[in-house]
């Protein structure tokens, strides 16, 4: 599944700035991983420009190195999603966690080592990215909202205003009750 930023006017000034990047989309690895315990442990990070000079540097050939470049926070029930190792593939940044984490939302950040702020590369507004790790799994929730349903809107019902003793009025609630219950009969004789 692929996740985009959401602020398609910011990214693309960043497309246009000649030294500034931040994350363009992030996927989630499910179906190509044959191992059931790999399935949703790699991340993949796109950039909105290819990672230049600057940002190239920050990622060191050494993959358990970045890890500290990477932090992950969110979650339900699993709250600590640990980054094993972080390496840069071409255009793009591989990130495997451990464990996978449940349905709940996660953030990914690419921060400065031992700190909460973002990469100085980076846009800070597109240096994190809201995901899910179970977006391809089936849920027993459907996770649309729902709309109300609309009911038609009933006529007034007729009255009859000159109702004034017992039979006209008791004809009268039978007359209301054969509307709101059709099925409803008297079994009184």
């Amino acid at each position: 599944m692929i996740y985009f930023c959401c602020q398609e006017n910011r990214r693309s000034l960043v497309r246009d700035h000649p030294s500034l990047n931040g994350i363009d989309y992030l996927e989630v690895v499910h179906q190509e991983e044959p191992i059931t315990a790999e399935q949703q442990r790699t991340l993949r990070v796109f950039f909105v420009n290819p990672p230049g000079s600057a940002l190239e540097g920050r990622f060191s050939p050494d993959k358990f190195a970045n890890a500290a470049l990477v932090q992950i926070t969110g979650g339900e029930r699993t709250t600590r999603v640990a980054v094993d190792w972080a390496e840069r593939v071409g255009d793009r940044l591989d990130v495997h966690v451990t464990p996978r984490g449940d349905y709940a939302r996660y953030t990914l950040s690419l921060i400065e080592p031992n700190s909460e702020t973002p990469l100085a590369e980076l846009d800070p507004e597109l240096s994190r990215v809201d995901f899910s790790f179970k977006v391809e799994c089936e849920s027993e929730f459907d996770c649309r909202a729902t709309s109300p349903c609309l009911v038609a809107a009933s006529s007034a019902p007729d009255l009859d205003y000159l109702a004034k003793d017992y039979a006209s009025f008791r004809q009268l609630m039978f007359d209301r009750l054969a509307l709101l219950a059709p099925g409803w009969r008297e079994r009184n004789p």
